[in-house]
């Protein structure tokens, strides 16, 4: 197992009186690629501010490889950042934007030039090395703020909701392009966002956070499929909470509360008696796939309480299926696919009401 890179231990932070970090502490390894994940106001960014230097903590220390560098300002600290407005120079054209930090380091005129060359290939646009950020498309100014930020060849990546000002598709690309980078340079980077595919397709270890806390690191698969609470459930994919008597016979505790993603719930042409009839009451189309919502019946022997579930279903299969909305069907929540809070109340957090 790779050693603890970038350590952050016991931090937090208050406001006033208004408490922005609890104690947080994160292990990050070499060339590891986090998300901090959450709602707005949980803190995600403060905490990126404090690995900055840009904003100092009350208690708990940073080290990066072993070295503390709590109290170093952020020029001392030899990291990139890139944030959500690009912050480039307009009055530079591309290439004197990325060769900028170059020149605070001293570096001779012919290795500027030969650097600016190189991560301009990396981010696929010199072309555009002589135009200034007026003249480049959205994704074309993040590419290159991304650009500047590993020409420094910094020890670690910090990256504030880089892709959050940019549409679908060109959002899409720079995943991808900012994953390549990460995987080329061998690079330890650490992403602020609230998208949770972004979080999900980008990231080796989600780290979710909600009201200035962490509540679950894991790996996208993990926070997935075993969130630890209502919360994560909640906050990554969607999920239908279900409550009630239902529930014991289900699993053998009488306090939990059980949650199941929409792709798992299976529509079963002949019933058992753990079938659960539902009226279709609404059919939305998603592209791949369609979103059923279905509405538990009340003449079966289940006493689900929950007002309605969604399942996903592939297009063939809905039309396979002949679905409409009024149509009854059976279907089933298979065990192995239940997930269980232990004595939660299946609630939807205030955060993302």
């Amino acid at each position: 197992m790779s050693h603890t890179y970038l350590s952050i231990q016991g931090i937090s932070k208050t406001f006033g009186k208004f408490s922005a970090l609890e104690p947080i502490t994160i292990d990050i390894h070499k060339n590891e690629f986090v998300c901090l994940l959450g709602p707005s106001g949980c803190g995600k960014t403060t905490l990126l501010r404090i690995i900055a230097g840009l904003e100092q903590p009350e208690d708990g220390r940073i080290t990066v490889g072993g070295k503390d560098i709590t109290s170093l300002p952020p020029s001392k600290r030899n990291f990139g950042m890139m944030f959500q407005s690009y912050a480039l120079f307009p009055n530079l054209t591309a290439a004197q934007n990325i060769a900028y930090g170059l020149k605070e380091k001293k570096m001779t005129k012919s290795d500027i030039k030969d650097k600016v060359k190189e991560v301009l290939q990396m981010v696929d646009l010199e072309t555009v090395a002589d135009k200034y950020p007026t003249q480049l498309s959205g994704g074309q100014q993040q590419r290159i703020a991304l650009a500047r930020a590993v020409a420094l060849s910094p020890d670690f990546l910090l990256l504030d909701e880089p892709l959050s000002a940019l549409d679908a598709k060109v959002r899409q690309k720079l995943r991808k392009e900012i994953r390549r980078l990460h995987e080329q340079l061998g690079m330890t980077t650490v992403m602020v966002t609230h998208d949770q595919e972004e979080a999900l397709t980008m990231a080796d270890k989600i780290v979710v956070m909600n009201n200035a806390k962490v509540v679950q690191v894991g790996t996208p698969e993990e926070v997935y499929d075993q969130p630890n609470s209502p919360f994560v459930a909640d906050f990554i994919g969607a999920v239908n909470f279900i409550s009630g008597s239902e529930i014991q016979k289900l699993t053998s505790s009488t306090e939990t509360a059980l949650a199941i993603r929409p792709e798992h719930i299976q529509i079963v042409e002949h019933p058992n008696k753990n079938s659960i009839r539902g009226i279709v009451t609404d059919i939305e189309f998603r592209g791949a796939f369609y979103r059923i919502t279905l509405k538990p019946s009340l003449y079966t022997n289940s006493s689900l309480t929950v007002d309605e579930l969604t399942l996903d279903l592939l297009a063939p299969v809905l039309k396979q299926l002949k679905l409409e909305r009024g149509k009854a069907i059976y279907f089933d929540l298979p065990d192995q696919h239940l997930i269980s809070f232990e004595g939660a109340t299946p609630v939807l957090s205030e955060a993302i009401l």
